[in-house]
This record gives structure tokens, C-alpha cells and sequence, in this order.
């Protein structure tokens, strides 16, 4: 079989480029432009899905294998440091108002927003 080069301008609806077919197996296909266009479109298309549909299956894969580490008690993220010592005598220095945020900070040697959202946990935990 001859094999047959042309060049196919495609219109891709997303990426709005062109696809240049080096080798057509099928010579019938060059004769006419819509045939190569519907074949080409169509390899595409496929591939794209087949694609789509992989990448779906792979993310819930992952998402069932998260929720069981999670239920033998895997923790996820980076180790939290442990409270600098005299970080509880800051905060409540803190919250009855005699310091004021950044000075707590200052005095725990952390910066201020470190200070505020370990503050906030413990309020949480009403210490």
C-alpha cells in the first residue's frame, strides 16, 4: 500500500490550533476534505475521552485510598511545631488584655500571625 502525506487544517474547538496528519493508512480519506476532518476530529475526540476517563478513575482511586490511611490514623501535611514554652501564660496575658497581640508574639518569639492562629486554637480549646 502507498502510503499518502497531506496536510489537514482540524479546527479544535478548545485549543483553536491545527493537526497536521503525516500518514493516512486509509488513501480514500485524502480524496475528501470532510472525510479526513470527521476522521481526525474523531481520533481526537476519542483520545481525549479515553484520557478524561483515565484521569477520573486515577483521582477516585486516590480519593478511597486517602479516606482508609485516614481511618488507620495516617495524618496528612507537614508535623505541627509544639507551643513555645510560655506560649499559654502569653495568651492569657493576651486575652485578659494586658499585651497586646504582637507583643505576645514578641514574647513567645513567633511571628504575629503564628501567634493569632495558635491563639484561636486554643480558644477553641478554651484554656
Amino acid at each position: 500500500m502507498e502510503k499518502i502525506f497531506c496536510y489537514v487544517p482540524v479546527s479544535v474547538k478548545e485549543k483553536r490550533g491545527d493537526t497536521i496528519v503525516l500518514e493516512i493508512p486509509l488513501p480514500e480519506l485524502c480524496r475528501e476534505k470532510a472525510g479526513i476532518e470527521t476522521f481526525v476530529n474523531d481520533i481526537t475526540l476519542r483520545t481525549r475521552s479515553f484520557a478524561e476517563e483515565n484521569q477520573s478513575e486515577i483521582l477516585k482511586r486516590r480519593a478511597e485510598r486517602i479516606i482508609k490511611a485516614k481511618k488507620r490514623g495516617v495524618r496528612f501535611g507537614r508535623p505541627q511545631k509544639p507551643l513555645p514554652e510560655g506560649f499559654e501564660k502569653q495568651y492569657k496575658r493576651w486575652v485578659n488584655g494586658e499585651i497586646t497581640l504582637s507583643e505576645g508574639a514578641r514574647q513567645c518569639g513567633m511571628p504575629i500571625s503564628t501567634f493569632s492562629v495558635k491563639a484561636k486554637r486554643l480558644r477553641g480549646k478554651n484554656i
